[in-house]
């Protein structure tokens, strides 16, 4: 049975979103294998008996740039042109573009690229696939006049088309007003030689570090790997980097920091300083093997932290709750797999000092979320009040090695 797609517009916009935000920005079969597939070599090949012709040719000409790197999978050249020339025109992805600024948290918003010399608004689906672009003229004729006020800058992406020319057409145009989101991916020159690239006025990086003053409605930084992490956001950056790192007034700017794929972020020799991001309100940590909370300093405005897919997570160290002895607790309950509840008894003035160590240690933080931690180094600790109103979740604790025993304060 088909899909009417007329049925489908038909329906209620809260119905429509709903459907959109389970898609999760993918409108396309087209997606990169995962690890698992790509070394048991289990994965589609996306094979197709349509040649191609001059016009999804051309297609894959113009933007060859912004997938060239899935090239390793048979026959996605083929079927990504004719995804390609289909897709720009499918009602369904216009109109999911039409209500997506209520949903770019989840899907990943709009970038701004360059395709052919051309300033085009894209869709990238969660695993990088270019899925649809559209000029400005084309944008305001098919989709809606105004463009989206909270566009996206990917720098790794743009590095292939070079970024100068992409921020000057932003600039020109009064476009660059519209980007909220700038993404600081892996830089070739960072990869390749570092100490050159500290130098080279040509860099991806510098390039855009150099503009983002001019992004007056910047509020949401992406930052992938442990150099870009150092030279972006960590206050040493300003020592190693000199005349390469973000101003104080954009610093000012920056309400969300999402960091990931890292190797380690804290260390005795390597303070993860943020204190300079003096409006930070949400830190995001995804895919880092090992955090230590006690070399991570937040800045007193940050409200809400999230850990997500780590590997080793080092808690903070409260000097003196430890010494605590087991007449202070009592058995609480809780509905988490692998994680055993304690609550202290009823505060006297000797533990009224800890409860107060425990709500410095957490500062302005008054949500905490931790996804997907598989070990815990030391005793986790909590206010009662952060814990008793359900703004402190341990999600899929199946993956702990060990199971977890969290105290209430």
């Amino acid at each position: 049975m088909s899909l009417d797609i007329v049925r489908f517009l038909e329906l209620p916009l809260r119905l429509r979103r709903q459907v959109y935000w389970h898609l999760d920005g993918q409108f396309s079969r087209l997606k990169p294998p995962s690890n698992y597939e790509l070394f048991s070599n289990d994965f589609d090949q996306f094979k197709s008996d349509e040649l191609m012709d001059s016009k999804t040719q051309e297609l894959w000409t113009k933007a060859q740039k912004y997938v060239i790197n899935f090239g390793y999978i048979d026959g996605f050249q083929r079927v990504w042109s004719l995804y390609a020339s289909i897709l720009r025109y499918d009602p369904i992805l216009m109109d999911f573009l039409r209500v997506n600024s209520d949903l770019q948290d989840e899907s990943g918003g709009l970038e701004w690229i360059d395709v052919d010399g051309e300033l085009c608004v894209a869709l990238f689906s969660r695993g990088g696939v270019l899925q649809a672009w559209y000029t400005v003229e084309e944008y305001r004729m098919w989709i809606q006049d105004d463009i989206d006020t909270c566009m996206t800058i990917n720098v790794e992406r743009l590095a292939q088309s070079g970024v100068p020319e992409v921020l000057t057409k932003l600039s020109t145009s009064g476009f660059i007003e519209t980007v909220t989101r700038v993404v600081f991916g892996d830089d070739e020159d960072l990869e390749q030689n570092a100490d050159v690239s500290r130098e080279a006025e040509g860099s991806a990086v510098a390039n855009v570090i150099s503009k983002l003053d001019d992004f007056k409605s910047l509020q949401d930084l992406e930052i992938i790997g442990d150099p870009l992490f150092e030279r972006v956001l960590n206050f040493h950056g300003s020592r190693d980097y000199p005349g390469q790192v973000v101003g104080y007034v954009v610093k000012r700017r920056v309400k969300r920091i999402r960091v990931r794929e890292m190797v380690e972020l804290g260390h005795t020799r390597n303070f993860a300083d943020l204190s300079r991001w003096e409006k930070l309100v949400q830190l995001e940590i995804d895919t880092v093997d090992t955090v230590d909370l006690n070399y991570l300093i937040l800045p007193s405005a940050c409200r809400f932290f999230i850990l997500r897919h780590i590997h080793r997570l080092i808690w903070w160290f409260q000097d003196g709750v430890s010494f605590l002895g087991e007449e202070s607790w009592e058995e609480g309950t809780g509905t988490v797999k692998n994680v055993r509840i304690k609550r202290m008894r009823n505060a006297d003035a000797a533990t009224v000092k800890y409860r107060a160590l425990i709500w410095d240690t957490f500062s302005g933080l008054n949500y905490l979320k931790l996804v997907n931690v598989n070990q815990i180094v030391g005793q986790i600790r909590v206010p009662h009040a952060l814990y008793d109103n359900g703004r402190i979740q341990i999600i899929n604790s199946t993956h702990l090695t060990t199971p977890l025993t969290v105290e209430i304060i």
